[in-house]
């Protein structure tokens, strides 16, 4: 509390003003600083886009940015609003690893994004590169990370187009032969779909998996 000198002068007079800013001038200040805070954050709350979808692709090709967001609008048209803010939105995220030794802190930070992405709850759409999906077949962890096609899979595709694991399942449906993939400039033929499996977490979303199995199938048609 601030130590006062002299007569305090009557509440909200003329001689008033100045003893308050004298003794009271940084209180004020820093609870201005804290409310203004305090606002903008719920203003940013209340702004912030709210999306239906997050889509991760995880490659190492670089494409334009136009292009996912073209294959985002696309893909907002079959989706459900499930937010119920009165729009489809998604979000695409392009996580780009790149060859060069020079990137090695800049895959870093994509490969952590990437891993850190299986607890979004918003995150369930996953587009691979061949490069990458090679990796993450050859693993045992692509086993109740995703879902087997068999589970999501509502069209008739070429047996070509399936990726299996070593576990002889499988998980991976290539988009060769997607119109929306081909019609946007990306290259097909080296992306794969898969779709990620929480059914055990406590935390699952069906109403976001239910929206990435309707963009997946979207995708290989």
């Amino acid at each position: 509390m601030a130590e006062h000198y002299g007569v305090k002068p009557k509440m909200f007079t003329k001689d008033w003003w100045p003893y308050y800013w004298m003794y009271y001038k940084w209180y004020t200040i820093a609870a201005v600083a804290i409310v203004a805070f305090i606002v903008m954050i719920i203003y940013d709350c209340v702004t912030k886009e709210k999306y239906d979808l997050e889509i991760t692709y995880y490659g190492s090709n670089a494409y334009l940015s136009e292009m996912w967001e073209e294959l985002d609008t696309t893909l907002e048209e079959y989706i459900e609003d499930i937010d119920g803010n009165g729009e489809q939105n998604i979000l695409m995220i392009p996580l780009v690893m790149s060859n060069k030794s020079e990137d090695m802190q800049m895959n870093q930070a994509a490969y952590t994004q990437y891993t850190m992405s299986f607890t979004d709850t918003l995150s369930y759409l996953y587009i691979y590169d061949q490069a990458q999906l090679d990796i993450l077949i050859d693993e045992d962890i692509v086993n109740g990370t995703f879902l087997t096609t068999d589970k999501w899979l509502k069209s008739d595709v070429s047996e070509d187009s399936i990726v299996y694991g070593k576990n002889s399942k499988p998980y991976a449906i290539s988009l060769k032969d997607s119109k929306i993939i081909n019609s946007v400039g990306l290259n097909g033929e080296d992306l794969y779909v898969l779709v990620k499996d929480d059914t055990k977490n406590p935390k699952q979303d069906e109403k976001v998996r239910k929206n990435a199995i309707i963009a997946a199938n979207e995708l290989i048609k």
